[in-house]
């Protein structure tokens, strides 16, 4: 075009930080069983600011998860098993200081229980069957209403009501183990629920806005087998 082009300075600072604390206790019960119990602490903060032609915009994160585990794991001749569970809670706070001083809370209460069964054949071979349940959070970008662009027609913003994704994971494992080699394989199957879910909405008649809510399931399933050993004295193979 012949007019003039308009130029913009658009400058993203982003600072923050990041503390775990771990506390752990171990009780043996006799020879063939064991509980364990403990709790985990972690807590996110993040300050994300956006000047733009002289014009702050800011985004302030915190995260505080709060996640308390009991597992018990007895093993009877052949047989072993262990079961747990571990308890969640998780409490999110985006603060949306700039333009519009907003405060959008973000809490949940989660359970994810696991169990893990095996069984020995023989001293070099055993199977094993397991469930769990797991999760996947969104970090703070993904939360993070400020919208960034790419380019002058498409942007792309966090949704600070956005649920973590939870999946359920079953696999069942073989294990051989031999003198000059091995065979390690495992058949898994994985359901996932409140999957992030893209989603693209015009919001003007020239520009896009992409961002996440959870809305999607999926599922996958897949075989893994690992073969090692060695070839001579000094080389190996996998």
């Amino acid at each position: 075009p012949t007019t003039n082009i308009e130029t913009s300075n658009y400058i993203i600072q982003k600072s923050g930080n990041q503390q775990e604390l771990n506390l752990e206790y171990v009780l043996p019960l006799g020879e063939d069983a064991e509980f364990e119990s403990g709790y985990m602490g972690e807590f996110i903060y993040d300050n994300i600011r956006y000047n733009k032609n002289e014009e702050l915009s800011q985004f302030k994160f915190n995260q505080q998860l709060h996640a308390f585990y009991a597992l018990y794991g007895q093993s009877i001749e052949d047989f072993s098993y262990k079961a747990g569970l571990r308890a969640e809670q998780t409490i999110i706070t985006s603060h949306l200081v700039n333009p519009t001083d907003t405060l959008i809370p973000n809490n949940y209460f989660k359970l994810f229980p696991t169990i893990h069964l095996g069984y020995d054949i023989s001293d070099n071979e055993n199977i094993s069957l397991s469930y769990s349940k797991r999760v996947n959070r969104p970090d703070p970008d993904e939360l993070n209403p400020n919208p960034e662009f790419s380019d002058p027609r498409n942007a792309e913003a966090g949704n600070p009501n956005l649920k973590p994704e939870q999946i359920h994971s079953v696999e069942f494992g073989y294990r051989y183990v031999h003198k000059k080699y091995s065979i390690i394989s495992s058949l898994y199957y994985r359901y996932k629920y409140d999957a992030f879910t893209e989603i693209f909405t015009n919001i003007s008649d020239s520009i896009v806005l992409y961002t996440a809510t959870n809305l999607n399931t999926q599922q996958s399933g897949g075989i893994e087998a690992i073969l090692s050993g060695k070839i001579l004295k000094k080389h190996t193979y996998n």
